[in-house]
């Protein structure tokens, strides 16, 4: 329960207060923890498990606010967390990963702190996963909405792209 006073908290403070009152805060809850934070953006756990890479158990003690989109290319309904904790298990080491976003200006900022044994840990899971979400895969970088990201469709029909589709027949040429 602490964990979601701690996010209700922090949620109502300036801006520029919410990150540091959240580390002064897990700091104290977990003294034994070394404690790694930031906003990147390639730090996308949640992408990184739907590869199998590790797992992720969301704190059924709190409420986990998911949010919901849609994705119009593929006609289908997308989730991303939006402020949660969750367990993450990563080669043998067990990680608790709290993620808190925020409206900053005109853009929303996705803070994640991560805790491990040892910075150590911290430090190899967290580079893990930005150099895994970093590579690109068959896929074409969007930029959309102030954000980067990836999007294996539009890599797929641009493979499919001949001179015959894409070139305008001459009567369209106008």
């Amino acid at each position: 329960m602490k964990i979601q006073q701690l996010i209700l908290e922090a949620l109502n403070l300036p801006t520029n207060a919410i990150t540091y009152h959240v580390s002064q805060e897990l700091a104290a809850f977990y003294p034994k923890k070394a404690l790694l934070e930031g906003s990147d953006s390639a730090f996308d756990v949640e992408r990184y498990a739907q590869a199998n890479l590790c797992t992720i158990k969301y704190d059924t003690s709190i409420y986990n606010q998911i949010i919901s989109g849609w994705d119009g290319m593929e006609n289908k309904i997308y989730n991303s967390t939006e402020n949660a904790s969750f367990e993450v298990t990563w080669e043998e080491h067990k990680l608790d990963i709290l993620l808190i976003s925020f409206q900053e200006g005109y853009c929303k900022t996705r803070y994640h702190w991560i805790l491990a044994e040892s910075k150590d840990i911290a430090e190899k899971f967290f580079a893990a996963v930005c150099e895994w979400n970093s590579e690109i895969r068959s896929e074409i970088l969007v930029f959309e909405e102030g954000y980067w990201s990836k999007n294996e469709e539009l890599f797929e029909s641009i493979q499919n792209a001949t001179f015959d589709n894409l070139i305008l027949p001459s009567t369209l040429k106008q």
